[in-house]
Formats: C-alpha cells, structure tokens, sequence
C-alpha cells in the first residue's frame, strides 16, 4: 500500500524498478521528504497562530495539488509488462 509517511512509501509503489536509479532516487525521495517536513514543521506553528483554518487549508491545497500531479503526470503501470517501463519512462515527444 503506499504511503505519503517517509522514503519507504517511495519503494512500495514500484515493485521492480531498475537496480541503476533505485539508490540515488531513494536519497533524493527521503531528501524531498525530509524538507517537506521540516516545511511543515517550521511553517504550522505561526500559519496556526494567525488561523487554524488558514493552515488547514494551505496544507489541504497543496495536498489537492500533488494529487493532481500524480493523476496527469505518473504514468499507470498496472497491468503492464516490465519491458514497457522504459518507454513509459522516456521523454515524450512535442507536437
């Protein structure tokens, strides 16, 4: 099942990727993780003290953001063979 808590969600939704980016991306994942939660973490406290809401609601937004980012730009690799990943995974060409 995935996960948005840590790096470990990053693995779990990929069940074979390929061994040469797994190291470097993990780093980069539990990196980008890191940061969003020390964002959050710094942020909440004065964004909380002015409105509750008003924190609420910028997390809530940014949450709706990714959410759509995902939607339209990861690809759906259920039913898919692991050969067709790196066409998926290559750059697309502009018409």
């Amino acid at each position: 099942m995935p996960s948005w808590t840590g790096s470990g969600g990053v693995r779990c939704c990929s069940p074979a990727p390929p061994a040469w980016p797994s190291p470097s991306a993990l780093a980069v994942a539990a990196a980008a993780q890191w940061l969003a939660n020390w964002v959050i973490t710094t942020t909440f406290p004065g964004i909380s003290g002015f409105s509750l809401g008003l924190a609420y609601g910028i997390y809530t937004l940014f949450s709706i953001l990714a959410f759509v980012f995902v939607i339209r730009a990861v690809p759906e690799t259920k039913g898919r063979e692991l050969e067709d990943m790196d066409r998926l995974a290559a750059p697309r060409a502009r018409v």
